[in-house]
């Protein structure tokens, strides 16, 4: 850098892997600092301005592969190391960021340089990609070459005029460039191709006196069109004849989400399935949503493209015509709560259907009790459903049926369920006759005792007392009954409420009957009969160690125990009815 006036030069960095431009997926900020390369001494160490500073970081932008910094020379700044045409500072220039791999520092030369002329322009190239837009390729600088060895570089003495043509236009194309007076060097932009068919050669003439032609080759590095892609997606699974829906367009490379290589318009056809709005793509782009609108019913096949990059997609638009109605409600419909259900129309193939005008549909429940729903459901225009609420107040299945008018009859079963307490009566098994007891009906759900149900009571055989309509907080109710039946009395509660179904549950309780009664019974029971003596005794009890011993024997048959007692004695009756037992036993 001439440092004969203050004059500037310019520190260029680029994102590459391996060697080769890559475009960056965000902006990458990269602070510039320039410190002493000869130890002699430090910038910035005082309050005056740094002899040689950068204005700026530099900013790759997103979709971008390059950037650039002003680097700036105080005039007069003196050099340390001695050089044929002077001496000169040695100066190192780094990068800072993180999250990169940042290459080593350059380092750049200050000195006093001749006066203000005009020589050769020197151009320095950059490694280039291939975008289809424009980027920076280089920056000329004005070389003394009239010296021996070649010089510092030249402020230019008058504004120059330097042109660079390209042998292939078509692949690159250089803008004009201009180097002011006063200034020693220029930054060259060109619009390079999106492909690449051969490397173009530069020509540099510097429109001045004593200047001549210089030639420099390019490197340029195609984008891979097989690293790639070009992507169109509906983002919707269903799309309806004569409605919008928004197409998005993006690139991938290797498979992966990545941001548009550069400016391009994409072309949608045939206009006559798909009707889209035209929009400019950006490079860096990432994802670019486009209004569209299906013209035509079934099955269609469009094709996109973008500069050097093409795609179809395959879309399915169906009708709007409504052909059937569908009715949508949770899985279990319980019993004493409002149930969401849902009203809507469907086209042929299943789909929702968006109505022009206001739609009224008549509902009618076979059995308002299981399922009470309202006379009228209206979807209003613009929309496909409806919601309402239906309510059942007992298990059970009912028919739901829905009319309007241009679709046939609609008919739907529908179930609804209770939740089912455990519910059972504890009391006594046995009562006496003509006396009063009680029973309790519990009643709990999953362990958890179930307060405030109601108790609806039914006995028979039995008069009620006093009686408990609601279970307390421990899930039981009572009730006060007087034994009437000779025999049994039935006990039957029905417990209900809340969300909780009519749960019936009963118990029979026995009336103990007199003993009197079985003792005055003569039945004989249809067993085997035997006889003593020509007697057929109604029982026999014969205490085993009594016996033995000539115990007493108890026989009762007619009232025949005295005409028995006269024919035989009491030893022989022993001794017979041991005999006549020994008999059955062995029988």
């Amino acid at each position: 850098m001439n440092s004969y006036q203050n004059s500037f030069g310019y520190a260029i960095a680029q994102l590459q892997v391996n060697g080769i431009p890559v475009q960056a997926t965000e902006d990458i900020t990269l602070p510039v600092q320039v410190t002493n390369a000869t130890g002699i001494t430090m910038i910035n160490t005082s309050a005056q301005p740094p002899a040689v500073s950068a204005s700026a970081p530099i900013v790759i932008k997103k979709g971008s592969y390059w950037g650039y910094t002003k680097i700036s020379v105080v005039a007069g700044t003196n050099g340390w190391i001695t050089t044929p045409w002077g001496t000169e500072g040695q100066w190192d220039v780094g990068l800072n960021t993180k999250g990169y791999a940042i290459s080593p520092v350059v380092q750049i030369a200050t000195t006093p340089g001749p006066l203000l002329n005009d020589h050769t322009a020197s151009l320095d190239l950059l490694p280039m990609l291939a975008t289809g837009q424009d980027e920076l390729i280089g920056v000329v600088h004005l070389e003394n070459d009239s010296a021996v060895v070649p010089g510092p570089p030249v402020i230019a003495n008058s504004d120059l005029k330097i042109e660079i043509d390209s042998s292939d236009t078509k692949t690159l194309s250089v803008d004009p460039v201009t180097m002011d007076r006063g200034t020693g060097s220029a930054l060259v932009f060109g619009k390079i191709a999106s492909t690449i068919p051969a490397q173009p050669s530069l020509h540099v003439i510097t429109i001045a006196p004593q200047t001549v032609p210089q030639t420099y080759s390019t490197t340029i590095t195609s984008i891979s069109s097989k690293s790639y892609a070009l992507v169109a997606d509906p983002l919707l699974p269903t799309l309806l004849t004569d409605s919008e829906f928004p197409l998005a367009l993006y690139m991938t490379k290797d498979g992966m989400p990545n941001y548009f290589t550069n400016d391009m318009t994409s072309i949608i056809s045939p206009q006559d399935i798909l009707q889209t709005e035209s929009k400019t793509i950006h490079q860096g782009d990432s994802i670019v949503l486009i209004n569209s609108k299906s013209l035509k019913v079934g099955s269609s096949t469009i094709s996109i493209s973008a500069e050097d990059f093409a795609t179809s997609l395959p879309i399915q638009s169906l009708s709007s015509k409504p052909t059937s109605i569908t009715i949508d409600y949770a899985d279990k419909i319980l019993s004493n709560f409002k149930n969401a259900f849902s009203i809507q129309l469907l086209d042929s193939n299943g789909n929702p259907v968006f109505l022009e005008d206001d739609m009224q549909f008549k509902l009618v429940s076979s059995d308002p009790t299981i399922l009470s729903v309202p006379e009228t459901i209206v979807i209003k225009k613009g929309n496909y459903y409806s919601l309402f609420d239906a309510e059942s107040s007992q298990s059970g299945t009912t028919e739901l049926a829905v009319l309007t008018s241009d679709l046939p009859l609609a008919k739907f079963n529908i179930v609804s369920t209770s939740l089912t307490p455990a519910a059972t009566i504890t009391s006594s098994d046995y009562v006496d006759p003509n006396t009063v007891f009680i029973a309790t009906v519990n009643a709990m759900y999953q362990g958890v005792p179930l307060s405030g149900m109601k108790v609806d009571w039914s006995v028979t055989g039995a008069t009620i007392q006093n009686k408990d309509s609601l279970t307390d907080k421990d899930g039981n109710a009572k009730i006060s009954l007087l034994a009437q039946d000779p025999k049994t009395i039935s006990v039957v509660a029905t417990v209900s409420g809340a969300a909780f179904g009519a749960t019936p549950v009963s118990k029979t309780i026995n009336v103990n009957q007199p003993l009197g009664s079985a003792i005055g019974s003569n039945t004989i029971p249809n067993s085997t009969p035997f006889s003593l003596f020509g007697v057929n005794p109604m029982f026999v009890i014969i205490p085993v160690a009594a016996a033995a011993a000539g115990g007493i024997i108890i026989l009762k048959k007619k009232n025949m125990l005295d005409g028995i007692t006269e024919k035989i004695s009491i030893m022989e009756k022993i001794s017979g009815i041991k005999d006549r037992i020994t008999q059955l036993r062995e029988k």
